[in-house]
C-alpha cells in the first residue's frame, strides 16, 4: 500500500521523513498549514494500514481451500498455455475449452502487452478456425444491465494487472442497451481503464453525439481523450476495431470468445460460466453452475479441482427427472430485478408476473442486485412461479434457445422505449414472442397498465395493484412479526373496555437518504420549518375532513432518515390539538441494503396499511413515493394479523400530499392507485404506436403518470394549468 507524501511517494513501512527538512524550508507562517497537510498525510497512512490488516485478516479467515484459491488464481496465459499443450497432445477438444476460458478472461492475450508476440503466433489462427461467438452469460448473470453496470464500482475484482477481464462485462452490457444508458459509457471507462486509450474518442464517436449524452462524470473524460486525440493525428482505432452497424447494434472481433459447444468438452460452458462466477465473488452461483457440469460431465471432476479448489467439496447434482426434462420445455419470462426500494421492487415483480400469465409461461424470479430485499417478501407458493434457480427444473444454468431481452427504464433511448411500447401496448404478445423460449425483464416502471391496454389482451385480465401483488407475494414472517409485535404492544387502533377506537394516522417524510441518486427524488434529508408547518397543516384538515367525531388520536411516523422522522415528532407534538401520542419503530434500520434494513421496511409498510389515515411528504419533488402507494395496497393482505383481529383492514386509507411542485406547499387528496413514471417526456414521435398513443391509453385507463395531475387540493382552488 503507498500514500502520496509531499515529498514524493513512501511505503506505509517508513511514512513521510521528509518532514523535519520541508518544515524547515519553509517559512515560519506556513508551518501550521503544512503541518496540518502532514497531519492528513498521516491520518491516510493509518487509514490504509488499517484498511491493510483488515485484508490480511479476512485472507487469513478464509478457509485452507479459498486461502490457497485466493493467493493462485489461474491467469489467462497460463490457461492458454495449457490449453495448446493440450492440443499438440490431441486432446483437442479440451484444449480449446481451456483456450476459450482464457479468452474469457483475456480477450487481448495475442493483441498487446507482454504476451502479445507468444501468442500472436498460433492463437489469432486457431480463433479464425472457430466459429467464435460473443459471451451471453448464464441464469444468473449476463441477461441484466444493472448486475453488469454494478461490477463497475467493485474495482477489487479487477486489480491492475487484470483489468482486460473487465472487457466482457463492458461489452456485454452494451450489447443489452444498446444507446440506452449505460453501455456506451461504461465500454468507454473501461478503454481508459485498460489504458487503451486510442480506442476512447473514436468508439465513442461511432455514434453521432453519443459523446453528448454520457453520463455528466465521464463527459470530461470523454473531452480529454478526444482533444488528445485530435492533437495527436486522429489515429484509428487498433485492430480490430470496434464497428456500428446502426440500431444500437455494436460489433466486436475481439470479443468474440466463446466456442461452439460441439468444439469443447460436455459441461465447459458450464465450467467456463462458474469460473467467471468465482471471480466475480458469486460464491453460490459458481458453486450452483459448477454442480450443473459435473453433472453433465463427471470426467470434469479433476479439472474442477484444480480451477476451483474453493470447491472442492461440490458434486454433481442428480440426474434430470422426467419432470426435469419436461420443465426444459417450458417457456419462460425472467424478472431481474435493480437496485430500488420495496414499492419499485413490487411494482416491477407483479408486471413481469402479468406478462408471463398473459402469455402463458413460467414466472422465474431472480433477485439479482437487490438479494436483501428477499428477506422483506415471501413468495407464495404455486404453479407456474419459481426462483431462477428452477429454470429448467434445475437441471441447466445456461438458457437454452432465443432470448429476448425487453429493457425498460424511464431514462432510456427513446427509440428502444418506443419498441417496447409497441410491445406491450400494442403488439399480440403471444406471437410476437413465440420464437423466443426465454423472455428477461429489466425495468424499474410499473408496466403492467401497459399490458392492461393491449388490445388483445381480454378485459378484465389484469387486475389491479393490490390483487397482483396479493396474488404473488406476502411480507416475510420476520417482517410481520415485527410490525405485529409493536402493534400489539402499542395496541394500535385497538378499541378500549367500553368499545371507543383511537384511530391512527400514518405520516410518511420521503427524505434525501445518504448517497441516494437524486433522480426525481427528494432533495434534502429533512423538511424545512416551512414546510413542516404545512405538513401539520394538512394533518389536521385531513383530521377534520375523514375522521369527524374523533376527539384525540394517534401518529405514526415512518421516514428514510432519522433527522426527517425526529423533526416532525416535534413539530406534531408542540402544536397537534388531540394528539394523543406518537409512535415510531425503535431500533430502527435503515440501511436498505441489509437485511434488518429490507426487514424493518416491510415491517413499517404493513404497519402504515393498517392506519385510518395517510398523510405523506417527499422533500423537493411532487410527492411520488411507490412505497406509499405499496403500504396502502398490503390492506388487502391480513393473514398477517393472526388473531389480532382489530388490525383487519380492506379498501384504501384515504391518502393526502404535502408538496411545493404543485403550488406553494399546498396539501393534496391523492389518488390511491399506484402511478407509472412519467415517459411521455420522450415525445409523441415514441409514445404514439400502431395501437395509438399508448402512454395516453394507460392514462385513459386511470393510471396517471408522475406529478400533479390527478391530485385534488384541498382547499378546493384548481391547479395552475402549466401544473396540468
Amino acid at each position: 500500500v503507498k500514500v502520496a507524501c509531499r515529498c514524493g511517494v513512501a511505503r506505509i513501512a517508513i511514512g513521510c521523513f521528509c518532514w523535519p527538512m520541508a518544515l524547515s524550508m519553509r517559512p515560519r507562517r506556513g508551518r501550521l498549514r503544512l503541518l496540518l497537510r502532514r497531519l492528513q498525510d498521516l491520518l491516510a497512512t493509518m487509514h490504509a494500514v488499517a484498511l491493510a490488516a483488515i485484508a490480511l485478516l479476512a485472507l487469513l479467515s478464509l478457509p485452507a481451500t479459498e486461502a490457497a484459491a485466493a493467493g493462485r488464481r489461474l491467469g489467462a496465459a497460463d490457461l492458454a498455455r495449457r490449453g495448446r499443450s493440450l492440443i499438440q497432445k490431441s486432446d483437442k477438444k479440451l484444449g480449446r475449452g481451456f483456450v476459450s476460458l482464457a479468452l474469457h478472461i483475456d480477450p487481448f492475450l495475442a493483441l498487446e502487452g507482454e504476451t502479445a508476440q507468444e501468442f500472436d503466433s498460433w492463437l489469432p489462427k486457431l480463433q479464425r478456425q472457430e466459429s467464435m461467438t460473443y459471451w451471453k452469460g448464464n441464469i444468473y448473470l449476463g441477461h441484466d444491465k444493472t448486475y453488469l453496470e454494478g461490477l463497475f464500482s467493485q474495482v477489487h475484482l479487477f486489480p491492475d494487472t487484470e483489468k482486460n477481464s473487465l472487457a466482457l462485462f463492458a461489452w456485454r452490457n452494451l450489447q443489452l442497451t444498446g444507446l440506452s444508458c449505460c453501455g456506451i459509457d461504461n465500454v468507454a471507462v473501461f478503454f481508459q481503464q485498460a489504458s487503451k486509450h486510442m480506442y476512447v474518442a473514436p468508439f465513442v464517436d461511432l455514434v453521432p453525439g453519443a459523446g453528448d449524452r454520457l453520463k455528466s462524470e465521464n463527459v470530461n473524460m470523454y473531452r480529454s481523450f478526444k482533444q488528445w486525440w485530435e492533437e495527436t493525428g486522429r489515429r484509428p482505432m487498433p485492430e480490430p476495431q470496434v464497428m456500428y452497424n446502426g440500431g444500437g447494434k455494436y460489433e466486436w472481433e475481439a470479443m468474440k470468445v466463446a466456442m461452439k459447444p460441439s468444439r469443447i468438452p460436455v459441461g465447459w460452458p458450464e465450467m467456463i460460466e462458474s469460473v467467471l462466477a468465482a471471480r466475480m465473488d458469486e460464491i453460490e452461483v459458481a458453486r450452483s453452475i459448477l454442480r450443473v457440469a459435473l453433472r453433465k460431465n463427471p470426467d470434469l471432476s479433476q479439472i474442477a479441482k484444480e480451477l476451483l479448489p474453493e470447491f472442492a467439496d461440490v458434486s454433481a447434482v442428480a440426474p434430470p427427472t422426467p419432470a426435469a426434462a419436461a420443465a426444459a420445455e417450458e417457456k419462460y419470462v425472467v424478472c431481474y430485478n435493480p437496485h430500488v426500494g420495496l414499492g419499485n421492487l413490487a411494482v416491477v415483480m407483479v408486471s413481469a408476473h402479468m406478462l408471463a400469465k398473459l402469455t402463458g409461461r413460467t414466472f422465474l424470479l431472480h433477485w439479482n442486485v437487490n438479494t436483501v430485499s428477499q428477506h422483506a417478501f415471501k413468495l407464495r407458493e404455486q404453479p407456474g412461479v419459481r426462483m431462477i434457480s428452477g429454470y429448467a427444473g434445475g437441471d441447466e444454468a445456461i438458457f437454452r434457445g432465443s432470448v429476448k431481452h425487453t429493457y425498460l427504464f424511464h431514462m432510456m433511448h427513446s427509440e428502444k422505449l418506443g419498441e417496447v411500447l409497441e410491445l406491450f401496448g400494442c403488439s399480440d404478445l403471444q406471437q410476437s414472442l413465440a420464437n423466443h423460449p426465454v423472455v428477461t425483464v429489466s425495468s424499474n416502471l410499473f408496466f403492467a397498465p401497459m399490458l392492461k391496454v393491449n388490445p388483445h389482451t381480454p378485459e378484465g385480465a389484469v387486475p389491479d395493484f393490490p390483487q397482483m401483488l396479493l396474488e404473488l407475494f406476502a411480507p416475510s414472517d420476520r417482517s410481520a412479526k415485527r410490525a405485529l409485535d409493536f402493534a400489539q404492544t402499542s395496541e394500535w387502533g385497538k378499541p378500549n373496555w367500553w368499545g371507543t377506537k383511537v384511530p391512527v394516522i400514518a405520516v410518511h417524510i420521503r427524505a434525501r437518504e445518504e448517497n441516494e441518486d437524486n433522480d426525481d427524488w427528494p432533495t434534502a434529508d429533512s423538511p424545512t420549518r416551512g414546510m413542516l408547518e404545512k405538513l401539520r397543516l394538512c394533518l389536521e384538515k385531513a383530521v377534520a375532513r375523514e375522521l369527524e367525531g374523533a376527539i384525540t388520536f394517534d401518529v405514526f411516523i415512518a421516514s428514510t432518515t432519522e433527522a426527517a422522522r425526529s423533526a416532525v415528532a416535534k413539530t406534531l407534538q408542540a402544536k397537534v390539538k388531540g394528539l394523543r401520542r406518537v409512535l415510531t419503530l425503535d431500533s430502527l434500520t435503515r440501511n436498505r441494503r441489509a437485511q434488518d434494513g429490507a426487514e424493518d421496511a416491510m415491517a413499517e409498510a404493513l404497519l402504515i396499511s393498517r392506519a385510518d389515515l395517510f398523510v405523506r411528504l417527499v422533500v423537493g419533488t411532487s410527492g411520488f413515493s411507490t412505497f406509499a402507494y405499496f403500504s396502502n395496497a398490503l390492506r388487502l393482505q391480513n393473514e398477517w394479523i393472526g388473531d389480532a383481529k382489530w388490525l383487519e383492514r380492506s379498501g384504501f386509507a384515504p391518502n393526502y400530499l404535502v408538496t411545493e411542485d404543485c403550488g406553494p406547499g399546498r396539501c393534496f387528496l391523492a389518488p390511491a392507485d399506484v402511478r407509472m413514471a412519467n415517459i411521455a417526456w420522450h415525445g409523441k414521435q415514441y409514445t404514439q404506436r400502431s395501437c395509438g398513443d399508448v402512454v395516453e391509453r394507460v392514462e385513459r385507463k386511470g393510471t396517471a403518470q408522475l406529478g400533479c395531475r390527478g391530485l385534488q387540493p384541498v382547499d378546493g382552488a384548481p391547479l395552475p394549468p402549466d401544473e396540468l
